[in-house]
């Protein structure tokens, strides 16, 4: 990433931090620390949904990805156009579709 990207996140980290920390420091400022647990809290269940959208999204998107790389490794392979080529389509389909299953 260069420079900019990294300052515009940082820009719009402490602007997210402010806009979340502010309103709830200001209802009761003995319980700083309970605020910021929460808010970091609440950061970490949205990281943790999108990672596992993600992932369900990676494993939605590969099966069907595997599955053409197999059937035109198949084609390729026995019709003899490039046999090589068709060989390693499927090799990397089946590494594909494990793949998918581990994660």
């Amino acid at each position: 990433m260069n420079s900019s990207v990294w300052t515009i996140a940082v820009f719009l980290g402490a602007i997210l931090g402010i806009v979340l920390l502010v309103p709830k420091a200001m209802c009761d400022p003995r319980d700083i620390t309970n605020v910021i647990d929460k808010v970091l809290d609440d950061i970490e269940a949205a990281i943790t949904h999108v990672a596992q959208r993600i992932v369900a999204l990676v494993k939605s998107i590969s099966r069907p990805v595997a599955l053409a790389l197999l059937a035109v490794g198949i084609t390729l392979w026995a019709t003899g156009i490039n046999s090589g080529r068709g060989k390693q389509l499927i090799l990397g389909a089946v590494i594909l579709l494990a793949a998918a299953e581990m994660i």
